[in-house]
């Protein structure tokens, strides 16, 4: 290959890793390996074949002080794997961004990890240059770290990434095993208001995987397993099973049955450990948007812990809790999951409101019954049976609305749409530029309808950031414009006309054909359009008479430049 070639080639190559879109970890090793190639190539031209080697060949594993981060190679894992009875293994790139910011983190965690008692070591691998650890271990992305004790990699999954975190992370993983006796069991229960506890014949199997997998989703919480079947018969225990302990004092026992799933034991442990009623503000919303599999009762602008609102809510808390999750939206906190519900605007006195909703669905509804235990619990059973319809948003209707124009909310909707007229219906947002431009053209468009249709037509606009017509009229940006021609109200109209109503002459065309309203023709307007045609003709017939008299012109014109030209050279 001449060395023009091999530099067209590396410089194609450089540009293939830069792109952005360029993240799959195995194309970037494979590129990798071929720029190191192509580097030698174009700086050893001269000298014949350069070796590249690519793959790690360390192949003996020696142990280093601990408070040092162990560099490995894909030979090596599992020799440290067998050396160390706790190992944390970070898989990176050398030209992975996150992984730079881990690098200092990492270093410190296990600097303040070399006294620990337990065998816990941290480690690195770099995948460029061992690609076979990849589909191995599950390396799917840069940086990933992986838990491996007594030389198996756990199902832990490993999100911290700072020195704080991953300590905290290896603290807690690295307590002694098994829980020992029943008298320490019970302290586990005494110190934590929830702990999930697996009884096991050995450190094996679905229950221990599902449990362990749960425990790395959710490590604020307490999970011990236990191994002893005299503890489990203390206990009063199945071996195997999964128990659930919640309560301080006397615990409640929450023997669980469902799937044997990291999945679904993260859901039921999330779902139990919730408090009874939670304080909800701006540093823990995280915790109600992003599990949503279970009902969330939330109450907002309540009065205080003495108010009718909040004792509803803790006494259907205290009957329903493992149904729902119950929150109280500190006031002042929370601004985006407040317009959510619809409580955009404050009431003077504040007035407390009660919602159920799952976000995901995006429906929600309100309460809106007596503030005490029995009615919102039996309306929570109504909800969880379907009987209940969701909440929509709305402003308060106009009253003595005598524009052209009609002012549409969410609870007017459906009458103004059922209206013996073909509706016209405008969705708007105040923000709008484009439904700014439209609105003088559709207003004259409305003026131009009922002028030539008396009653026939209604048109009406309605603030889609403020009302809600429900989940069967939904619309996807706005200026929306819709069309329910008379007696075709439901599927499959409306008639979309958005794009139309940027044109007032096709809005206005696009409105007559959809309600089969033809053009109106105009009296005598046979007779003018026989005049225009007559006119048109005249002009024509007056411009090939005067052709000719054109052409003279242009000659008389030529000579006499001719004629002038003359007598200046004389």
């Amino acid at each position: 290959m001449t060395s023009s070639m091999q530099r067209a080639l590396l410089t194609h190559t450089l540009r293939i890793m830069t792109r952005k879109r360029q993240h799959n970890v195995f194309r970037r090793t494979w590129l990798a390996a071929l720029l190191v190639m192509l580097m030698g190539m174009v700086d050893g031209e001269d000298h014949g074949e350069v070796a590249v080697e690519v793959v790690d060949t360390t192949l003996e594993y020696k142990s280093v002080e601990a408070g040092s981060v162990i560099d490995l190679s894909a030979a090596t894992v599992k020799q440290a794997m067998s050396a160390h009875k706790f190992l944390l293994v970070e898989f990176y790139a050398p030209w992975c961004g996150h992984c730079k910011t881990l690098e200092p983190e990492y270093q410190q965690a296990a600097q303040e990890l070399k006294d620990l008692d337990a065998d816990v070591r941290l480690a690195k691998v770099d995948v460029t240059r061992n690609p076979s650890v990849q589909p191995e271990y599950g390396v799917s992305g840069f940086p990933t770290l992986k838990w491996f004790v007594n030389g198996k990699m756990s199902r832990l999954s490993v999100e911290a990434r700072s020195s704080e975190g991953l300590v905290s992370f290896c603290k807690k993983n690295t307590d002694g095993g098994p829980v020992a006796s029943t008298d320490r069991l019970k302290a586990h229960m005494e110190q934590h208001a929830f702990v999930a506890v697996a009884y096991l014949e050995d450190e094996n199997g679905d229950h221990f995987e599902a449990l362990s997998e749960a425990e790395g989703d959710m490590m604020h919480l307490e999970f011990v397993y236990i191994t002893s079947p005299q503890i489990a018969t203390e206990m009063k225990a199945k071996v195997p099973s999964i128990v659930f302990y919640i309560g301080e004092n006397e615990s409640i026992e929450q023997v669980y049955d469902g799937p044997l799933t990291g999945e679904e034991v993260t859901y039921a442990v999330r779902r139990l450990s919730t408090e009874t009623v939670k304080m909800l503000d701006d540093e823990n919303s995280d915790d109600l948007i992003f599990e949503d599999r279970t009902p969330k009762v939330v109450l907002f602008r309540s009065n205080g812990e003495i108010s009718g609102e909040f004792i509803a809510v803790k006494g259907a808390a205290e009957a329903l809790k493992h149904r729902f999750n119950f929150y109280v939206v500190k006031e002042g906190t929370n601004a985006r999951l407040t317009r959510f519900v619809g409580l955009e605007s404050e009431s003077s006195p504040p007035q407390a409101w009660i919602y159920v909703f799952q976000v995901n669905k995006n429906k929600r509804f309100r309460y809106e019954g007596e503030m005490h235990v029995a009615g919102l619990a039996s309306w929570l059973t109504s909800y969880e049976e379907g009987e209940i319809a969701p909440y929509l948003m709305s402003e308060s209707p106009k009253e003595d609305d005598e524009s052209i124009v009609k002012t549409v909310v969410g609870t007017t909707f459906h009458e103004f749409k059922a209206l013996d007229q073909h509706v016209v219906i405008e969705f708007y947002a105040p923000w709008c530029g484009h439904c700014r431009a439209l609105e003088p053209r559709y207003k004259l468009t409305a003026e131009y309808f009922e002028l030539k249709f008396p009653a026939e037509f209604a048109f009406g606009k309605i603030d889609g950031t403020k009302n809600e017509v429900g989940e069967d009229n939904q619309i996807q940006g706005f200026p929306t414009v819709w069309l329910f021609p008379k007696d075709k109200k439901g599927p499959p109209f409306p008639i979309d006309l958005s794009k139309e109503s940027s044109d007032i002459h096709l809005f206005v065309k696009s409105l007559r054909l959809a309600c089969e309203k033809p053009k109106e023709e105009r009296a005598q307007e046979h007779e003018y359009v026989a005049a225009a045609k007559r006119f048109k003709a005249a002009v024509r017939a007056l411009e090939g008479t005067m052709a000719p008299a054109v052409t003279e012109l242009n000659e008389a014109a030529q000579r006499l430049e001719k004629i002038a030209a003359k007598k200046v050279e004389l």
